[in-house]
C-alpha cells in the first residue's frame, strides 16, 4: 500500500515538529520531500502501528493517562491518512487497535471482534450513525468538499471522529475499572468536548 500524507506520517515527517510530544497530528507539508509521498517507500499497517507503539513507549508505564492520550492522537492521525487514500483495511485496523490498546492501558482485555463492536457501539451512542454502521470507513462515504472553509474534508473528519471516540473509550474503560458505566448523556458530553478539542488540533 502506498501512502501519501498531508495529514500524517509523524515519525518520518521532515517538517521538524515532534508530533508525538505535541499531539499536532494533522498538518500540511511539502509532500515532494517525503519518501512515502514520493512513492519511494511502502508503509504497511504493521509499520504504522509500530511507529505509534514506539512513540507511546517513550512514556513510562505509570503515566497511563498520557500514554492513552498519545495513543488516541497518533491513531486518529493514522486513520486520517488511511481515509485520505481510501485504505479501508487500515481504517478497520485502527478501530480495533485503538480499542484494544486503550483497554490494555486500563488493565482490561477484549477480543478483537468485541473491540470493533465496542468502537462502533459507542460511536452510535455519540451520534455517529455512519460510523456505528460501517466503522470509520463510513465517514469516507460522506461527499464533503475538502476545500470548504466551513466543513472539514474527509481525512479531517475521520481524524476528529476517531479522536473523539477514542476519548469516549478512555472514559468508558476508566468507569468500567471503577465498577460503573458511562450513561448515554456522559457519552454525548464526552464526545462533544473531545470533538471540539480535535477540531482545534486539526486546524493547527
Amino acid at each position: 500500500m502506498k501512502h501519501k500524507h498531508d495529514h500524517l506520517h509523524q515519525q518520518s515527517c521532515s517538517c521538524g515538529h515532534d508530533h508525538s510530544q505535541t499531539g499536532h497530528a494533522v498538518h500540511v507539508h511539502d509532500a515532494g520531500s517525503c519518501p512515502v509521498c514520493s512513492g519511494a517507500e511502502t508503509i504497511t499497517p504493521e509499520e504504522y502501528l509500530n511507529k505509534i507503539e514506539e512513540a507511546v513507549n517513550k512514556l513510562p508505564q505509570n503515566k497511563t493517562r498520557d500514554r492513552m492520550n498519545r495513543l488516541i492522537v497518533l491513531t486518529a492521525g493514522t486513520a486520517a491518512s488511511a481515509a485520505e487514500h481510501k485504505d479501508t483495511i487500515l481504517l478497520q485496523i485502527t478501530e480495533v487497535y485503538l480499542t484494544l490498546r486503550l483497554a490494555e492501558e486500563s488493565g482490561q482485555t477484549l477480543a478483537p471482534e468485541d473491540a470493533q463492536r465496542l468502537f462502533r457501539e459507542l460511536s452510535g451512542q455519540a451520534g455517529l450513525a455512519l460510523t456505528a454502521k460501517y466503522g470509520l470507513e463510513g465517514l469516507t462515504r460522506v461527499g464533503l468538499d475538502a476545500d470548504s472553509g466551513s466543513t472539514p474534508g474527509t481525512a479531517s473528519l475521520v481524524f476528529i471522529s476517531c479522536y473523539a471516540v477514542g476519548k469516549v473509550l478512555m472514559q468508558y474503560f476508566r468507569k468500567q475499572k471503577e465498577g460503573s458505566a458511562l450513561t448515554s448523556e456522559e457519552i454525548k458530553d464526552c464526545f462533544r468536548v473531545a470533538k471540539a478539542e480535535a477540531e482545534r488540533l486539526a486546524r493547527k
